[in-house]
């Protein structure tokens, strides 16, 4: 794995990572890179932008010239610079006086910082970091997520790391000199960029920027490849990539499916919309059969170190398999899924809150009906938890969570305040006390969340792509290290921008189908896609895993966790074994299950893997060097 970092202060020798380039050295600032050990050829990606004062850093995958940026920041950066061109890139500016930095705005390209040494220390690498004060853990965040998983109202800008922060994005963040640091907001899912702009205009939009997302990846790559998983996210990127590639090049696309004779001689489902959009001209098609080998929960204790839990973990051994198939058969060094479609281009059940919060009653009670079809649930249901986010604040919600994990008991308000705004609220039955208080001052500590009535679907979609971007870089993390570079388009600043703030009127209702997406590439995908309407799942093969795995499952229950005093092992067994026979109820909450599952092996990989080494007196290559290592 490959990682930047870069100090800026007043300290007269700082500390730098062992093995690392110096690629920018301006008064009391320095920017390394640190390579991977096992692809050096792989560097992580940036590019360097002098002028006679500063020096500007695009890191990440960006559809932009050298020239181009030099020109658009010659006289200061603007603000909009991470949506500005395609692709998914942070941007740092270094001058004498102060280090500048923008996120991307799903932090798919995420920095990190961290005070020391008179200065502030930043880096793509949240454990690299960590390193500097020896890999210390951020309990309260552990203890969060095992609560409350993938909850970034909750987590805000704490990372698995004691004194290692994510750089927010939708922020200008600015480190002076004087030691005074100030963020200024710079985009806002609830503004419209164009409020005039039509519905077709959207739509026109999202196919333009998908197409420029997509050419971002494949136009530099040697060996591109995709995902072909039959759904709508993958094939667009998989058809829009063998649309810009042909007739020169083609585009590898990988379609996972099950081992039977079966499903390849008679196909359904995804496998048979996937080989429909195989025949376009431009894709190289490959089927990948799946066995008992690579069920979920298997291989965990092979997981490689990341900067925190991977959302492919459970997942391994199938992920895995893909990875090391993919290198060996067409050695691809530019790979793109659709994970994050879901998230940007779907409502959730924020915009039925809107409906009522802008009077829109009976538009309101028609989704609720829509919508518990759909759920197979009851209307009222619908509209009670609608409801519940227009009474309680999210502000409300986390200090209800730290009142009931920290007591053990919360009112009805309170559970129905924490059940709107978090992913789970009941604290797990295997939790500590010591867990709950840590999770309880971590709700206590979060910072206030923008709550705006009439626009919550387009905070919350927003929120969302965010955690999914960050976490998606955990998996780009762990994909490294099988030797390929992973890329997730959907969750690109301008995509989210187009989908969120390029609008007319409220997004499309949460029970329709990615209407913006199947109207955008109506052109492109095969008829019978283009009028899908649902989409298809592997959840019976996590259930299967889970059946199959459970005697190692039990055995890492008393583990790290355990030996953290976060988690009783033997009650963590218990409903382990429960879910396994397939139980459901205040025992079971599956979210829970999986991220104590997710964070237990991720904390053996860490503890395996040798803490990132800092000093005064690490060996630091030039410039020149650096390019001739990676030649």
């Amino acid at each position: 794995m490959s990682w930047i970092a870069g100090y800026f202060g007043n300290h007269p020798s700082s500390r730098s990572p062992h093995a690392a380039c110096t690629v920018v050295s301006l008064g009391g600032s320095t920017v390394w890179t640190v390579g991977d050990t096992a692809f050096p050829a792989r560097p992580v990606p940036h590019r360097l932008v002098r002028t006679a004062n500063r020096e500007l850093i695009v890191i990440g995958a960006a559809l932009v010239t050298d020239a181009e940026i030099l020109a658009t920041t010659q006289t200061t950066v603007p603000d909009d610079i991470t949506w500005r061109w395609p692709g998914a890139y942070a941007v740092v500016e270094l001058t004498e006086a102060r280090l500048s930095i923008w996120s991307d705005l799903a932090t798919t390209v995420p920095i990190y910082a961290h005070q020391a040494d008179d200065g502030v220390y930043w880096s793509t690498s949240a454990r690299g970091l960590a390193g500097l004060s020896g890999g210390r853990l951020d309990l309260e965040r552990i203890a969060g997520e095992l609560h409350a998983p993938g909850t970034p109202r909750l987590a805000g800008d704490r990372t698995y790391f004691e004194g290692v922060r994510l750089v927010l994005p939708g922020y200008r963040n600015v480190f002076a000199r004087s030691g005074r640091t100030w963020h200024t907001r710079v985009w806002d899912a609830a503004t419209p960029s164009d409020p005039q702009l039509t519905t077709t205009g959207l739509c026109a939009g999202l196919r333009t920027e998908l197409s420029a997302a997509v050419a971002a990846r494949v136009r530099t790559a040697k060996a591109p490849s995709a995902d072909l998983s039959g759904g709508l996210d993958s094939t667009a990127l998989t058809l829009l990539a063998a649309a810009d590639l042909a007739p020169e090049r083609s585009i590898a696309a990988y379609t996972v499916h099950e081992s039977s004779a079966a499903s390849v001689a008679a196909p359904s489902g995804d496998l048979r919309y996937a080989l429909q959009a195989a025949g376009a001209p431009g894709v190289e098609h490959h089927l990948l059969a799946l066995d008992g080998a690579r069920l979920p929960y298997s291989r965990l204790d092979e997981l490689a170190v990341t900067d925190e839990p991977a959302p492919s973990a459970r997942a391994y051994a199938r992920f895995a398999f893909q990875l090391d198939t993919m290198r060996e058969q067409t050695a691809t060094d530019s790979h793109m899924t659709g994970d994050g479609g879901d998230t940007v281009l779907m409502s959730m059940l924020h915009w039925i809150a809107d409906a009522i919060a802008q009077r829109r009653f009976a538009m309101a009670a028609a989704e609720a009906h829509r919508l518990a079809r759909l759920r197979r649930t009851a209307p009222s249901i619908v509209l009670r938890v609608a409801t519940d986010l227009l009474r309680h604040s999210p502000q409300q919600g986390l200090s209800a969570a730290s009142t009931w994990w920290r007591s053990g008991r919360a009112t009805r308000s309170q559970q129905a305040a924490a059940r709107a705004w978090l992913t789970a609220a009941a604290p797990p039955p295997w939790a500590t006390a010591t867990a709950g208080e840590s999770a309880a001052t971590l709700a206590a500590d979060a910072p206030t969340p923008d709550y705006v009535r009439g626009v919550l679907n387009q905070l919350a979609v927003a929120h969302d792509a965010a955690e999914v971007g960050r976490t998606a870089n955990a998996d780009a993390q762990l994909a490294a290290h099988h030797g390929v570079v992973l890329h997730n388009p959907f969750v690109d600043s301008r995509i989210i921008d187009t989908v969120l703030r390029g609008r007319a009127g409220p997004l499309p209702r949460p029970s329709d189908y990615k209407p913006q997406l199947r109207t955008a590439l109506a052109a492109v995908y095969p008829a019978e896609l283009a009028a899908r309407t649902t989409k298809g799942t592997f959840a019976a093969d996590y259930f299967t895993g889970l059946r199959a795995n459970l005697p190692v499952l039990l055995d890492i229950a008393d583990g790290r966790l355990a030996a953290l005093g976060l988690i009783h092992p033997e009650t963590l067994r218990s409903s382990l074994r429960a879910a396994a026979a397939g139980a459901t109820g205040s025992s079971v909450c599956l979210p829970q299950l999986d991220a104590a599952l997710s964070v237990e092996s991720w904390l053996r990989a860490h503890e395996r893997a040798e803490t990132v080494r800092w000093s005064q007196s690490a060996t630091s290559h030039g410039e020149s060097a650096c390019r001739a290592a990676t030649a």
